[in-house]
């Protein structure tokens, strides 16, 4: 009996040190950075109890006063038995679960990939019938039969090929769930109030420079003046029930901060080194094509093998005015939707992304009186900062099986392709007597003289330039160097990619070509 209640103390002593473990590694998983590091804590305080557990002997006084040494009393025999159980269970449930396991040489994740898949396992499969499951019968009928989401059904396909983490399969399955949700409440706003898609998007400027140029911070700059409406990270995610400017009062702010925090502390603590990402804050209108199924992340990084079809797809959208012309649809219909609470005509739209290059006929077309700004940096610091970016995000959040090398070549592929396309839309447009909707901003003067290059791109876009806006340009400039100092900024060079300047110089001669005849200076 005695034996018998020794073991039980044991037993429950050591569950009760690995439940607390656990614990922390939910923590560790999914929390915060200081819950990370109690959550490190409380897993090594674990294995350091257990590990005594197991080496303090045992005994007990026998009647002529010596100390009989009980080799296997009750809480050793627990802590060897559960000690083993979690030594063992723990990697293997990291191995299956989480796909964290540091060991990218011998490739556990394939491994991991193929076992299960011998065995007819997909963790979190990314399927369209999965992600719907939880709408009503009269929505999922919607998803099925509208030809509008034959897209979304193809990038969904693809994701599901993809080998990475189950934490990127559960995000996608939420992001796509999110899209859909949001088709559906843009459905009923416009039900309920027709009048929104009759208010046409007046004067709207786009910031169209390729990525790492400079119009993160152009962006920021325009925010400043509340006579442009740039959306917000959180409203370009959802449709806010609140009118702009109450951000703070918004629980949908609130819920993408934690979002964004989970992500930046938990999957991507360096993301805020390379980028600027926060909820309340300007962000691209990559969103707003991602709800018409556009994504050039999947498109221009994403292993070609899984998303040959998807990329197909792309492709097909880039050479065809007709289904531009469908995406441009949506698009409008969802800025109106965002613009909804805008009672001021004279109010204008901003929008950032580098993906209107691709469609530029297209999108004259929908907004005929489209200014355009365009930034521009030199192609030797283009490439090794975009090629960081995506270093860092595959590192930490994607998880893919590519080098830094690979990772930079595809970037390097989508710059030329992309920049290619832009100078030839451009030009397209200029034939068509559009030139002077465009005007070009040097990053290098941008950071220099940010005065001097906002007064030339108010000047573009028909906007008074005033003594307020100088002012709240010099401050937001003098608290970002102060944030920039407190964050770090990323180090990067050409070489740590194993590309050389003679390359950059070789793949993008197009664009230092259009440069030169613009007499551009970067």
């Amino acid at each position: 009996m005695a034996r018998v209640l020794n073991v039980g103390i044991g037993v429950f002593i050591l569950a009760f040190i690995w439940a607390i473990a656990l614990i922390a590694f939910v923590l560790v998983a999914r929390s915060r950075s200081s819950a990370k590091s109690i959550g490190i804590g409380m897993i090594f305080l674990a294995i350091v109890i257990t590990i005594i557990l197991l080496l303090i002997p045992r005994g007990k006084v026998t009647e002529d006063s010596n100390v009989v040494y009980d080799e296997f009393s009750g809480p050793r025999i627990a802590s060897l038995v559960l000690g083993s159980i979690f030594i063992l269970l723990g990697p293997i449930a990291w191995f299956l679960f989480y796909g964290l396991l540091p060991l990218r040489a011998i490739n556990l994740r394939k491994l991991k990939t193929m076992i299960l898949t011998f065995f007819g396992i997909i963790l979190f499969p990314i399927e369209f019938e999965s992600i719907i499951k939880d709408f009503s019968e009269d929505e999922k009928k919607m998803f099925r039969s509208n030809k509008d989401y034959d897209p979304h059904r193809i990038m969904i396909k693809a994701l599901n090929k993809i080998d990475t983490l189950m934490i990127f399969r559960i995000i996608y399955i939420d992001t796509f769930k999110r899209i859909f949700r949001k088709e559906l409440e843009m459905e009923k706003l416009i039900k309920n109030d027709p009048s929104i898609v009759e208010n046409p998007v007046k004067n709207p400027v786009f910031l169209i420079g390729l990525p790492r140029t400079g119009t993160t911070l152009l962006h920021n700059l325009l925010h400043l003046d509340p006579r442009l409406k740039i959306p917000l990270n959180y409203e370009l995610m959802f449709f806010s029930m609140y009118a702009g400017g109450a951000k703070e009062d918004d629980p949908l702010f609130h819920k993408h901060t934690e979002d964004i925090k989970m992500f930046t502390n938990c999957l991507a603590p360096s993301f805020t080194q390379v980028h600027d990402y926060s909820a309340g804050e300007p962000e691209e209108c990559h969103t707003l094509f991602e709800q018409a199924g556009i994504s050039f992340e999947i498109f221009s990084i994403y292993p070609d093998n899984a998303v040959y079809e998807y990329n197909k797809y792309m492709i097909e959208v880039i050479e065809s005015l007709e289904l531009q012309k469908q995406l441009y649809n949506r698009y409008e219909k969802l800025v109106q939707v965002y613009l909804r609470y805008v009672k001021d005509q004279n109010v204008r739209y901003v929008a950032k992304s580098r993906l209107h290059n691709f469609y530029l006929e297209a999108l004259i077309e929908k907004f005929p009186d489209a200014k355009f700004v365009v930034t521009h940096r030199s192609m030797q610091n283009v490439v090794p900062s975009w090629s960081t970016l995506y270093d860092v995000v595959n590192r930490e959040d994607w998880r893919l099986d590519f080098t830094s090398y690979e990772i930079a070549r595809k970037c390097m592929y989508h710059l030329k392709h992309l920049s290619g396309k832009a100078i030839e839309n451009r030009k397209k447009l200029e034939e068509r007597g559009f030139g002077d909707r465009f005007t070009d901003i040097s990053y290098t003067d941008l950071v220099k003289d940010p005065i001097n290059e906002m007064k030339k791109v108010y000047k573009q876009i028909n906007l008074e330039w005033t003594d307020e806006c100088e002012s709240r340009i010099k401050n937001y400039m003098s608290l970002s160097k102060q944030k920039r100092k407190k964050v770090g900024v990323k180090k990067y060079t050409l070489s740590q990619f194993k590309l050389s300047p003679q390359q950059i110089d070789n793949e993008f001669r197009h664009y230092t070509d259009f440069l030169e005849e613009r007499n551009i200076k970067v």
